[in-house]
C-alpha cells in the first residue's frame, strides 16, 4: 500500500480500494495513457488491471449530441484511441 499512498500524494492515482468481500477493486488514474501504462507497471504481477478511459462530462455531451441513438458499444468505438487525462481499472489480486 505504500507505492500507492505515494502515487496518490503525487496525484497519479486519484482513488484506489477493494471490493468488501473480493479479491478485485479499483483504481481511478490521471495522466497520459503512457504515463497511467508506466504507474500500472510498478504494481505488476501483484495486481493485473483491466483499463478503461473515463470521459469528462464535457466529452460524454458532445458524444451524446451527436448521435444520441447510438449504444454503448458505438460510444466505446468513437472514444477509443481519444487521449484522456482520467483512465479507471479495475483490479484483481494475482
Amino acid at each position: 500500500m505504500g507505492s500507492v499512498e505515494q502515487d496518490m500524494k503525487k496525484g497519479a492515482v486519484r482513488d484506489f480500494g477493494f471490493f468488501m468481500g473480493a479479491r478485485t477493486g479499483f483504481a481511478i488514474f490521471e495522466g497520459t495513457k503512457w504515463e497511467v501504462e508506466r504507474t500500472i507497471q510498478q504494481y505488476a504481477p501483484s495486481l493485473s488491471f483491466t483499463v478503461y478511459p473515463l470521459a469528462s462530462p464535457e466529452q460524454t455531451e458532445q458524444t451524446f449530441e451527436a448521435e444520441p441513438e447510438q449504444d454503448i458499444s458505438s460510444i466505446r468505438e468513437k472514444l477509443k484511441g481519444r487521449s484522456f487525462r482520467c483512465y479507471s481499472g479495475f483490479l484483481k489480486m494475482a
